[in-house]
């Protein structure tokens, strides 16, 4: 049980440390002052705000020194409201701007691969954890925080079953610490709970009792949390009361320090010990504690994406009245002799046509018929898949905004009658990111989850209406076609630029495709709308080991 809490103060206090070390040469920066300030009242969604806002100061001003330090609160943040997904992409974001072969850039390095240990740790990817604490470990040599990354490791290696691993760790630990002090007592219950699984034959309650009886007497209340969590651990198979006992003392510890996950546990082991008919009491709990959790950390990841919306949104209209200001002055010099190319265009543009028409007569044959193509595709594309999108959402979603489903079933009939006008479909008035993660997103349901990556906004930055109308028909397709045949209760769309290609990828853990020569007319779109971007499409399936689909697009 890995000491979490006490890692992300620490965490928290090293970067406030460094700034108070540097704080006579600190650039002056009035959004990160803001951003400390909320940070010390616990209103993470201000802090995180501020930080941002901090960071584009920062960037603006050529310190990428101070940049990072935002981005390592960022990350830390979301990492501590339960948003994994977003602190890692923060967390990679600062990486870019730090030099392994700088020592300077070292402690920071140190803090970013250790949060990307707790939260590679915290999606259950032991052995990538590993690596990252490694990391940390290698990069920091302050005793106080690299004791806090041994620690972390140590666990990892004990969750990975690699038993002789963490006990040296934890060994080489007890070692330094003082004896009776936090550190020692932690050390040592953590010892004894791997020796334990490495051999559970074991007599090792003396340890566990010795660790609880310091944490008594230093006041230890999280520290007594994990003793009472391993000593029923402990007692599970050998003394049935003594574990029913200890499970009630760490739950109502966890309920004392507010803390959700430990309480939801604290329940599970309830659970699974009592016999008797508290079982629904217990139920009842659990179940509102993990709805709790679930929306929390769901209200986290959408908060977190929309303060940084709204940040780029602000940064865009700034800019935007700069530039209102400079075209005015350029307009009025032009005016003039922009007044004269329009008569010369219009002159030019008569002789053209009358030069022309016949050319034009057959040209328009051929539209007719390319429309009454173009035309079908976009019924299929906007309309079908829209109704689809509006089902999906009917079906699964309990707390059905009606509004919000009636609008776009206005939607969708006021673009089907564009199409019937021949009209092209108006774009919706959003960031492209913000619209392409709510049209991915609202395929998501009970039975499958539908997870983002890289769909931030300079992945899209320089891309024409075009590719992006284009990008996010094929991608709707995909999903439609995902819901209707895949019977995945996973998805995962990843989105990065190298160099000049835009790279797609699509994976899924459904029963993936029978006859990969013969697509659905859904698919066989997607593949010519990639064509028609110069772009390629690559499927890899077996049946029933999932899809995955690579695309590749060039851009300029």
């Amino acid at each position: 049980m890995k000491p979490l809490l006490l890692t992300i103060i620490t965490l928290f206090l090293f970067a406030c440390t460094k700034h108070e070390r540097n704080k006579e040469e600190k650039p002056e920066n009035v959004f990160d002052e803001k951003a400390y300030q909320f940070l010390d009242k616990g209103q993470k969604d201000s802090a995180f705000y501020y930080f941002d806002k901090a960071r584009q100061e920062y960037l603006s001003q050529g310190d990428s020194t101070y940049a990072v330090y935002a981005l390592i609160n960022m990350a830390i943040t979301q990492e501590e409201s339960g948003d994994y997904f977003g602190s890692q992409e923060t967390s990679i974001q600062a990486l870019a701007f730090l030099n392994e072969n700088k020592k300077t850039d070292h402690p920071s390095l140190a803090i970013i691969y250790n949060n990307l240990g707790n939260v590679t740790d915290r999606l259950e990817d032991d052995i990538k954890a590993i690596g990252f604490f490694e990391k940390a470990l290698f990069f920091e040599r302050d005793s106080v925080n690299a004791a806090v990354y041994q620690n972390n490791l140590a666990l990892c290696y004990r969750e990975a079953g690699k038993y002789p691993e963490a006990i040296q760790l934890f060994e080489e630990s007890l070692k330094k610490s003082i004896k009776g002090g936090k550190e020692y007592a932690r050390t040592l219950n953590n010892i004894a709970r791997t020796r334990e699984l490495q051999n559970p034959d074991l007599d090792l309650k003396d340890d566990y009792y010795e660790a609880l009886a310091i944490r008594k007497s230093l006041n230890d209340s999280v520290g007594l949390n994990s003793s009472y969590y391993y000593l029923t651990k402990y007692y599970e198979k050998r003394n049935l009361d003594s574990a029913i006992w200890y499970a009630n003392k760490r739950y109502n510890i966890a309920v004392q320090l507010k803390m959700a996950a430990d309480k939801i546990d604290g329940l599970k082991q309830l659970i699974n010990l009592t016999t008797s008919d508290q079982y629904k009491h217990y139920f009842k709990d659990l179940n509102y504690l993990q709805d709790s959790v679930d929306n929390a950390r769901q209200a986290a990841r959408n908060q977190f994406a929309l303060i940084r919306y709204e940040v780029e949104k602000s940064k865009s209209e700034n800019l935007q009245l700069q530039k209102d200001k400079a075209e005015v002055s350029y307009k009025l010099t032009w005016f003039r002799l922009g007044f004269i190319l329009v008569l010369i265009s219009l002159m030019l543009g008569y002789l053209a046509h009358r030069k022309h028409r016949k050319r034009m007569a057959l040209e328009a044959e051929n539209q007719i018929k390319a429309n009454k193509l173009k035309t079908s595709k976009k019924v299929h594309d906007v309309v079908a898949n829209g109704i689809y999108r509006v089902m999906m959402e009917i079906e699964h979603k309990d707390d059905l905004d009606r509004d919000g489903i009636l609008d776009r079933l206005e939607l969708m009939y006021n673009q089907s009658r564009d199409i019937s006008h021949d009209k092209e479909v108006e774009p919706q008035d959003l960031k492209y990111n913000v619209s392409l993660a709510a049209l991915l997103t609202s395929f998501s349901s009970p039975s499958c989850r539908v997870l983002l990556v890289g769909n931030d906004e300079e992945t899209w930055n320089g891309l024409n209406r075009v590719i992006l109308e284009e990008l996010k028909t094929l991608l709707q397709e995909l999903m439609v076609n995902m819901c209707k045949h895949s019977l995945a209760d996973t998805v995962i769309v990843k989105f990065s630029r190298v160099d000049n290609l835009l790279l797609i990828y699509y994976k899924d853990n459904g029963q993936g495709m029978r006859d990969q020569s013969n697509l659905g007319k859904g698919l066989e779109n997607t593949v010519s709308r990639i064509e028609s971007l110069n772009g390629d499409i690559t499927f890899e399936s077996e049946k029933g080991n999932g899809l995955a689909i690579s695309i590749k697009i060039p851009v300029c």
